[in-house]
């Protein structure tokens, strides 16, 4: 936030740049315009789209859109003639004698078509336009370049189909912003988003106490996370104007030292309209040669796209990697430019690894394969086509080294995220796939989808996606880190990094314990936010298992139940064949809507959202058709790990 200080005469010039004709000290804040009367009063219209007069505040408020003060507000198009209404509202001249032009803005992003526009001398100086959604959040101008002129405001609905209309409320002429400015001044729209959709939504019985999630917004895939000095940095799709996807996304950013604890920052990759960039798609990222990240994305240069995408690259502005600048070689990967095939002009989520010293690109959602390309410069800016490693192909390509094989993940949508582990040949630049499976058993683009793998210091390859649910503004979470492993059998294991163990609270534990099929078993421990280990004999029953988030009458919970060689979790089922004597062994997190369940040494995992009522909270062992042994079950309720918010601009 801007602070005010008090100025001496020469500091104020020092600080304003020479701009003689601003005021030393502050003024009380000049309004232009309210909205709060019948009519317009002496502003202008043209067209259709904005009606003869405001929009009443009753009208806001039965459609749930937030920010809106007074009595009434503009609002385009719905209510004078549909979407299609078209035309301008324009101000009556004003003089600019203070530093900042502060409005609510809301509508659609359409830049030149749904916006509000600064004139002076009858020339448009600035535009801005709606924030991607009905409700509507503070935006500033800084006026300095031209104090003392007179200006109008205009505001611009141009949109004749899709979703154009702009809203617009409390215009003000100030000495102070109404938002913080950022060193890429096209996120301080995005940044202000986030705090009025935070502030308005706050905390609801759904949110994550010991996951990840951005304060408000929809996350999606998780992009180019790296180990580097002393922090684990994850990036995210990010849109920040509503809970579900929108034409505008950048990447979110948060880091950790150890992966319970957060710290969300500032958005780190955002589209910048010099470089016709409208959103910053999903990617991954390498270290180039002298060891600093390198992030790549895929560029959206319009939305719906007509232009092919092409693939692009930012790197630290700052030491500490939270501010971002965009690659001076961008795009990267301009579509067919190196020889390729005729691959879909919608291919993305380019993904970086290295082999050696050697490092390469290998690019998803061609819908001809998966191409590769390799880095012909130590800033990796330069890139050459190296053919196909694979002739598959999806979304969200991770490609990487485990041990001694390779393994390749892609996200499809109903299909959830899949992989295949292999060989790779360095002289042939080709992967052969010698095992196939699944990362999550809820196969399902609201699960576990969008992934990362990162290496730590500790040689450890960590496994991350995102899984999506949510309400009251917020929409996706991180999973629990997972180290990820080779098994024997040439699959993949997982669990949860040993860190999220600092997080158990109050134990209780049960050993060498039996389950009637007349009576569950319920257990001390409940709440919303819990582990639980079980080692489970199920061969007395003929189903048997966990209720979770149970009620106090035992009519509602959600169910892990095992029966006839298939473990079903709330809905999920697959084959999940015991041996004689082999247990059946569960690891539970519950945390508020999340719900992941490791099934015995992390071959198998369930990752879906719940949203059990509030007062649900119990949790009990169950039997049907004879009695279930417990052979251990230890329980722990877990403490949280609030998020730090650290969005300050950085200096």
């Amino acid at each position: 936030m801007i602070r005010r200080i008090l100025l001496t005469a020469l500091a104020a010039s020092l600080l304003l740049s020479g701009v003689s004709s601003m005021a030393s000290a502050e003024q009380p804040d000049r309004l232009l315009a309210d909205f709060d009367g019948d009519t317009y009063g002496d502003w202008k219209t043209t067209g259709t789209a904005f009606g003869d007069k405001p929009m009443p505040a009753d009208f806001f408020r039965s459609q749930h859109m937030t920010g809106y003060l007074g009595k009434g507000a503009v609002y385009s198009s719905p209510a004078n003639g549909g979407d299609g209404a078209v035309g301008t509202l324009t101000s009556p001249e004003f003089k600019i004698d203070r530093r900042y032009l502060n409005f609510l803005i809301g509508g659609g992003n359409q830049l030149e078509q749904t916006c509000l526009n600064l004139l002076v001398d009858g020339k448009v100086v600035q535009s801005v336009p709606g924030g991607e959604g009905n409700s509507v959040f503070w935006f500033s101008i800084d006026l300095t370049p031209w104090q003392g002129k007179t200006a109008q405001i205009q505001i611009v609905d141009k949109s004749s189909s899709g979703w154009g209309h702009v809203n617009v409320d409390q215009i003000t002429l100030s000495d102070q912003s109404k938002i913080r400015s950022y060193p890429n001044p096209q996120m301080n729209q995005a940044m202000a988003a986030l705090a009025h959709h935070s502030a308005a939504n706050g905390n609801d019985s759904w949110r994550p106490k010991y996951h990840f999630y951005p304060q408000s917004g929809w996350m999606n895939d998780v992009n180019g996370p790296f180990y580097l000095n002393g922090y684990y940095h994850v990036f995210y799709q990010h849109h920040p104007f509503s809970p579900t996807f929108g034409k505008i996304i950048g990447w979110g950013h948060a880091r950790s030292r150890d992966l319970v604890h957060w710290e969300q920052l500032p958005f780190a990759v955002w589209p910048e309209k010099e470089n016709g960039e409208v959103a910053c798609w999903s990617g991954g990222m390498a270290f180039d040669k002298q060891g600093q990240p390198v992030l790549f994305y895929t560029a959206v240069l319009d939305w719906p796209a007509k232009t092919p995408f092409v693939q692009s690259a930012a790197v630290p502005a700052d030491a500490d990697m939270i501010q971002w600048k965009k690659h001076p070689a961008n795009p990267l990967l301009p579509h067919h430019a190196k020889g390729e095939p005729k691959f879909d002009p919608n291919w993305r989520d380019p993904f970086g690894f290295k082999v050696g010293d050697r490092t390469f690109i290998v690019v998803g959602a061609t819908k001809v394969g998966m191409p590769i390309y390799e880095a012909e410069d130590a800033a990796l800016g330069k890139w050459a086509y190296r053919g196909f490693v694979f002739p598959e192909d999806a979304e969200c390509p991770n490609f990487f080294k485990l041990g001694e094989k390779f393994v390749f993940l892609s996200s499809a949508f109903q299909e959830g995220v899949k992989y295949t582990v292999g060989t790779f040949d360095l002289k042939t630049l080709k992967y052969k796939p010698e095992t196939r499976g699944v990362m999550d058993e809820f196969r399902n683009f609201n699960g576990v989808y969008g992934t990362g793998v990162l290496f730590d210091d500790k040689g450890r390859c960590i496994f991350l996606a995102r899984a999506q649910g949510g309400r009251n503004g917020f929409n996706g979470y991180l999973i629990l880190p997972r180290v990820l492993t080779l098994g024997d059998d040439g699959y993949l294991r997982q669990q949860p990094v040993p860190e999220i163990e600092s997080l158990r609270d109050q134990h209780e534990e049960l050993r060498a314990a039996k389950v009637t099929a007349e009576k569950p078993l319920v257990l001390k421990t409940k709440g919303e936010c819990l582990e639980i280990v079980a080692k489970l004999d199920p061969r007395g029953a003929k189903a048997c298992g966990l209720q979770l988030r149970r009620s106090d009458d035992g009519q509602r919970f959600v169910s892990i139940r095992y029966a006839d060689g298939q473990l079903d979790v709330a809905g999920t089922k697959f084959p999940l064949p015991l041996e004689k004597d082999q247990p059946l062994v569960l690891r539970v997190f519950l945390d508020r809507i999340a719900m992941e369940v490791f099934v015995g040494d992390g071959r198998h995992v369930v990752t879906k959202s719940i949203t059990p009522p509030e007062t649900d909270l119990g949790v009990a062992l169950f039997a049907e058709g004879g009695p279930m042994s417990i052979g251990s079950l230890d329980a722990w309720t877990m403490k949280p790990a609030p998020i730090v918010r650290n969005d300050d601009p950085p200096k």
